[in-house]
């Protein structure tokens, strides 16, 4: 599988999916290495904005004890810069080994909490 993309959730208006290359992101010559990113995938409110500030955590689950690895960062994300995160999150074989488990699985979650939208237009209601 070249990457995995999760289904669509919305934080403060805005649809975020989870993307994730098991194999590494190959349009950035990552090889041998995890990516793991999140992506504005739309609005769904009624505005358009030209940058949208986001604190992201992302959680991984080590099946083998139940402990969640926490990435978290502040990120920007546009239009034209609609994904944001982690190239190299991991080598393979250290993923392999910490966070595939039951069935060959892996569990994440995000935590999305959009904090700064700059040059919002806001449709005007007569």
């Amino acid at each position: 599988m070249e990457k995995y993309e999760s289904g669509d959730f919305e934080a403060r208006g805005y649809k975020w999916k989870l993307v994730f290359f098991p194999n590494g992101n190959k349009n950035r010559n990552v090889k041998e290495h995890i990516s793991l990113y999140l992506v504005m995938s739309g609005a769904i409110a009624p505005q358009i904005s030209s940058e949208v500030s986001a604190v992201v955590r992302l959680f991984i689950l080590n099946q083998n004890n139940g402990n969640y690895f926490v990435l978290q960062a502040n990120h920007w994300f546009s239009a034209s810069n609609s994904m944001r995160g982690w190239m190299r999150f991991t080598t393979m074989g250290s993923f392999n080994q910490a966070y595939i488990a039951l069935n060959d699985t892996c569990i994440a979650e995000a935590d999305v909490i959009v904090h700064g939208i700059t040059d919002a237009l806001w449709p005007i209601v007569k």
